[in-house]
Order: structure tokens, then sequence, then C-alpha cells
């Protein structure tokens, strides 16, 4: 059941990196002059990918809730941080720059995800030793 838990879990990551890929597309596509105004979300809920991402964060939502029921919190969020590796892998992708610290920082996600998904225990009822959680 963890295991299953764990894909919705990445699934969901992968869904809110997209989502905000989305929407944040469409609000840079926006008049600077609508800024914190109630005039820009109407606006960008005319617009398709904008309602898309909306969409898509909410599968998102519906994607972290389902792995919450089969895996333990303490493995679902963290594994949710991916949604970091997603974002940057993106913005290497139309030519964002990726520096030394931003390697740094998804080394240490992946390394975290990994060390917080061989330290789960079981089920969720059960508790493991400090020494194996450090």
């Amino acid at each position: 059941m963890i295991a299953a838990g764990i894909v919705l879990a990445l699934m969901a990551a992968v869904g809110n990196a997209f989502a905000a890929v989305l929407q944040a597309a469409e609000d840079r596509r926006s008049r600077d002059e609508q800024g914190m105004r109630a005039s820009l979300l109407f606006t960008l809920a005319h617009r398709r990918r904008w309602v898309a991402g909306t969409a898509l964060m909410a599968l998102a939502g519906v994607a972290q809730i389902a792995a919450l029921a089969l895996a333990p919190i303490a493995v679902v969020q963290p594994a949710l941080a991916t949604s970091q590796l997603v974002l940057m892998a993106m913005a290497r992708r139309i030519g964002e720059r990726i520096g030394l610290w931003e390697l740094a920082g998804a080394t240490a996600i992946l390394g975290g995800v990994a060390a917080v998904v061989y330290a789960a225990p079981a089920n969720s009822d059960a508790s493991i030793g400090a020494s194996r959680l450090a």
C-alpha cells in the first residue's frame, strides 16, 4: 500500500509542477496594471491554459489525498517535494540556467526522499526508532 501512496504522491507532485507552469505562463501574459486586482482573476479565468492549470492542480490535490490514505504523511509530504525537481527540469528545458546551488538542492531533495522512503514503517500505525529515521 505504501508503494501505491508513493506513486500517487509523485503524480501529485508532477501535476502541481505542471499546473504552476501553466498558470504562471498565463499570468505573465496579463497586463501589469491588472496586478493584484479582481480584474486579473476575471481575465485569467477566461484563459484556457490557466483554467487547465487550475483543474490540474485540483486533480493533484485529489491524488495527494489518495496518497495520504495509502501511505504515512512522513512519506507523502517529502515525496511531494519532488515537484521542485520537475520545475527545475522544465526550467532547464526552456533555457534557464541551473547553477551549483540548484543542483545541490535537487540532490538534497532526492537524498531526503530516498531516506524517508527507506525509513518508512510497514504501516502507518507503526513507529520506527530514532536511529533508523536519522
